[in-house]
């Protein structure tokens, strides 16, 4: 095959960790930097020598395939800081938004994790913690709907690092996103509404509260009025 080596050379890339029994390094060569340097990366096997020469196979077949990623220090920190930085189509709140769920919740989950090292086992665990101890202040639940938004951002961020060539595949689609709960709506009605309306009488908040009962106008729609 295209891979196959003479067992010679197969002998020098394969190399048994001094002092144990069960640990192997397997080294391959990489395609040169800019510099024209050599590269190399090695990797550790646990078992026997047999299984050594099956990871340096699978390496080889990767590299013959155009499949092969080499290891990278990133971490997921990094990886959703420079994500973000390519963000430049969301409006500015959205991104604020976004940026604060990075520097809040994910950072701190997620941040020192090596991103080739990240499973979907930490990611799912993430998310029962979120929707039980989620929140920064006072340390209740995140809703449904929020550990969502977190879901879905961080899978487009890892989405990203497959694209980047960073990883291979995303783990965020191993991992099953929580479900949003529709909450029912209260409208109040035509009593409920003039009281209110009274209550807010006076104080500062007579006209938001007017304008959103009587105009059905959202906040941000009030807070731009003039």
């Amino acid at each position: 095959m295209a891979f196959a080596q003479p067992r010679w050379l197969a002998a020098l890339t394969i190399f048994k960790r001094q002092g144990s029994q069960n640990l192997w390094t397997v080294q391959i060569e990489l395609d040169p930097g800019s510099d024209r340097k050599r590269r190399r990366a090695w990797y550790t096997v646990r078992g026997s020598r047999r299984d050594a020469q099956r990871r340096r196979t699978e390496l080889l077949r990767a590299q013959q395939t155009g499949t092969y990623f080499e290891p990278n220090r990133m971490t997921v920190a990094t990886l959703l800081e420079r994500w973000l930085s390519t963000k430049n189509d969301l409006a500015n709140k959205t991104r604020e938004r976004y940026a604060e769920i990075v520097r809040v919740h994910l950072t701190p989950a997620f941040g020192q994790n090596l991103l080739e090292k990240l499973r979907p086992l930490d990611i799912q665990d993430y998310y029962t913690r979120a929707k039980t101890s989620g929140r920064i202040r006072g340390g209740g639940p995140l809703a449904a709907r929020t550990v969502l938004h977190h879901h879905r951002i961080l899978r487009e961020a890892l989405q990203q690092a497959v694209h980047w060539r960073l990883l291979s595949v995303n783990p965020a689609d191993a991992v099953e996103a929580p479900r949003a709960v529709r909450a029912e709506i209260h409208a109040l009605d035509e009593a409920e509404a003039a009281r209110l309306i009274k209550r807010g009488a006076g104080t500062r908040l007579e006209v938001p509260i007017t304008l959103a009962v009587t105009c059905g106008m959202r906040r941000g729609e009030i807070l731009a009025a003039r």
